[in-house]
């Protein structure tokens, strides 16, 4: 897989929109994922992983951002991808 933040998120896009059926709100042309979370899975999320609030969708579901970096790692990419 392509390394640094450009290969983690299009492995986290594929398990975040194929995999696990959340929406990819816009597709950002930098190291951010923009996903329409239920605002209970946003919830859950938020108690291991930080989270960017970006706006409300409507009244059960929340925009969330999901950053990575050169420093993410492998682990903590499937220590994420695990919780979703």
């Amino acid at each position: 897989h392509q390394p640094g933040p450009v290969g983690i998120k299009r492995r986290l896009t594929g398990k975040v929109v194929v995999e696990r059926g959340y929406t990819l709100t816009f597709d950002a042309p930098t190291n951010q994922i923009f996903v329409t979370l239920d605002n209970e899975t946003s919830e859950r999320l938020q108690r291991d992983v930080r989270l960017g609030f970006t706006e409300k969708a409507d009244d059960t579901h929340t925009v969330m951002r999901i950053c990575t970096s050169w420093a993410t790692t492998d682990e903590q990419v499937d220590e994420l991808v695990a919780l979703l």
